[in-house]
This record gives C-alpha cells, structure tokens and sequence, in this order.
C-alpha cells in the first residue's frame, strides 16, 4: 500500500535548482536515481513544453514530471501527443483535528537512527502503486533506492518529525511516517505487513498519526495517495478523509539526441 507523498512534493527535500525559466532540477530524485530528473511549472499549453526539449536535452535533463489539473477520466491528448506518459492521479485527503484521536493499537516511537530490515521492506511494499514502480520507462532500480532513501531520512529524521511502529522489534507489523509544518500534519509513509492486513493495524497507525499530530498542535492532517489505489481510498473514507484535490501526472522521458 502506498500511502505517501513524495519527499520533494511536501516540502522535506529542498528546492529544485533552476534548469530554464519554466523548469527546475530536483536534486532528491537525481541523486538517487543516478540521471538528471526535473519539474515542469510553466504554463499548461504545452507548446512550451515541447519547444523546451532541445534546451532539457542540453541540459542532461533525462525525465520530466508534469503536474496537470484533471481534465476527464483519461490522459490528456496534448500531453501525450508529445511523449509524456499518464503514470498516477494524485489525489490529496485530508480531515480537520478536531480533538485527541484514539487509537486502538499499540504503537510506539521508532528512534532515530538507520531503519531497521523490517521498515526497509515495508517502505518498498508501500510503493505497489507508487508512479515510480508503474511506469515501464522507469528502471527497476529507482523504485527501490528512491523508497530505501525515503525511509532511512525519515527515521532519522531528515524529511520526519515522527515514526511510529506497529509491533515490536523483529515483529514490526506496520508503520507511518509524520510531518509537521503550520498547523498541518502530513503521512509521509504509512504502510501494513501482509499478514496483518484487515486486522484494522492500517486505520490504527493513521489515528495514532493524528493523536501525535494533535498533541503537537496541528489542526488538520493530509495525505497523498495514487489514484488506483482503491485500498488507500477505502482506508481513508473510512477515517473520515475528504478528497481536497486531485492532479494528474506525467513522466515525460528526454530521449537522447541521435547523432
């Protein structure tokens, strides 16, 4: 189950370097995929996107992701037209704190330090839907060292305020990851051991992220999750989340100049 926002998208891993006027490099994802990844934030018609591929290409630029309203159930023909790729709906919840939720499992604070094999694997069981799994462009090993680096800052404390386990060590049964910023607290990562999923673990982690975040005075707690992942839908209705916003993203891949 992937239940997360990307590191750089809340906030928690600094600002991309300026590439063009309409692009900037994103040094967490380039550094741990090994090739230069970048985001488009200039306008949404596209021509300018596609006019930008010569200078991306100079640059060493080699993905692009784009972030682009919802507009209808599937991908959206200009983008495509150029070569993106629709790889995710990104859809925000979120819920108002209204007082100190109650959880009903026991959970207790993972300390800072390097996560445990346990948290590795269920950080990388949390990305079943995660964009950077589905899209065939992507090599195999991104996935893998972008979720290992996620949840080795976050316990440490780099990109984290808090981590909270389920279990205890050697039995770990899930997770969830906490930030903090403004009166908002957001879940980073939160995922569920297979042989302990429908056993309610999953709805308990996510009132044990609001009680801590309560606590520490936030008033509202969001999250993101991939649109196909109807488990983190149903999960989140079921705590009480509303849908707050909703984009869809796309991978464009610069190809190589052919000489």
């Amino acid at each position: 189950m992937d239940y997360g926002s990307h590191p750089w998208e809340s906030g928690t891993a600094g600002r991309g370097r300026e590439v063009t006027g309409l692009v900037d490099e994103l040094p967490w994802d380039s550094g741990c995929f090994g090739f230069k990844v970048a985001r488009w934030r200039g306008p949404k018609d596209f021509k300018a996107l596609a006019a930008a591929i010569p200078a991306l290409r100079e640059a060493g630029i080699r993905l692009v992701y784009i972030f682009n309203p919802v507009s209808g159930e599937g991908p959206d023909a200009g983008l495509t037209g150029i070569g993106a790729r629709w790889v995710d709906r990104r859809t925000v919840f979120s819920r108002a704190l209204d007082g100190d939720p109650q959880s009903l499992i026991l959970v207790h604070t993972f300390p800072a330090k390097a996560p445990s094999r346990e948290l590795r694997e269920l950080a990388l069981a949390s990305g079943a839907h995660s964009r950077f799994r589905v899209d065939p462009a992507m090599p195999a090993h991104c996935f893998h060292a972008l979720y290992e680096a996620w949840i080795r800052r976050s316990t440490m404390r780099e990109i984290a305020d808090e981590v909270l386990v389920h279990g205890r060590a050697g039995q770990v049964r899930g997770m969830v990851t906490i930030r903090q910023n403004e009166g908002v607290a957001h879940i980073g990562l939160i995922a569920v051991a297979a042989d302990a999923r429908g056993k309610g673990v999953g709805s308990g982690l996510v009132r044990a992220a609001e009680a801590w975040a309560f606590r520490h005075g936030a008033s509202r707690m969001e999250v993101v999750t991939q649109g196909a992942n109807q488990e983190a839908f149903a999960l989140y209705g079921r705590c009480g989340y509303g849908i707050k916003a909703a984009e869809d993203v796309y991978h464009l891949w610069i190809p190589p100049e052919v000489s």
